[in-house]
């Protein structure tokens, strides 16, 4: 009876791995993909548009760009990283003593971030998502946006902004708990 249980669970476990194998596998392919694509475009891009001959007397056949109608692939991880730097180019820019608006304080758009935390979650990498929601939590968290910028801004305007980052926040909550 014992011996049967055991066999049952190693055999479930073998399943699970066997499926995550697969998961994992399936989402290589779909990056590779992903990555040969863009590089096709790129290639597309850069490469010269070959001269029409004019030494035939027919009709000129089309030029085919190969995934010309392709749009360019946004890279998220640099997007990223222009929004960080602005975000502590803004923080160096309390130091001044401005007065500033809502509209000042550079919080990202939620679906960028959640985005983003798809993006690192999909490279297989749970401690670079958990390193990247923590840091968010502390950049973004209403609290802390709140502690930043309240001091250089009038109660209304402090206000919005705090529920701006509120519901960046929620957000960012959530997907991270959809992935992890």
């Amino acid at each position: 009876m014992e011996a049967d249980r055991e066999e049952a669970d190693r055999r479930a476990q073998e399943k699970m791995q066997q499926k995550q194998e697969a998961q994992k596998k399936k989402r290589r392919a779909e990056r590779k993909a992903r990555r040969q694509a863009r590089a096709n475009w790129e290639r597309a891009q850069s490469a010269p548009e070959p001269e029409p001959s004019s030494s035939s007397s027919g009709p000129q056949r089309p030029t085919f760009r190969m995934n010309a109608d392709v749009p360019k692939a946004r890279s998220l991880a640099g997007d990223w990283t222009n929004h960080e730097r602005e975000w502590l180019s803004f923080l160096e820019s309390l130091q001044t003593g401005i007065v500033l608006t809502s509209k000042d304080v550079p919080l990202p758009r939620p679906n960028f971030v959640c985005q983003y935390m798809r993006e690192v979650h999909e490279d297989d990498d749970l401690a670079a998502l958990v390193r990247l929601y923590r840091t968010i939590a502390r950049r973004y968290h209403p609290d802390k946006v709140k502690q930043h910028t309240s001091k250089y801004m009038t109660e209304v305007e402090a206000h919005q902004t705090c529920k701006k980052a509120c519901g960046l926040f929620q957000q960012v909550s959530n997907t991270y708990m959809t992935l992890v």
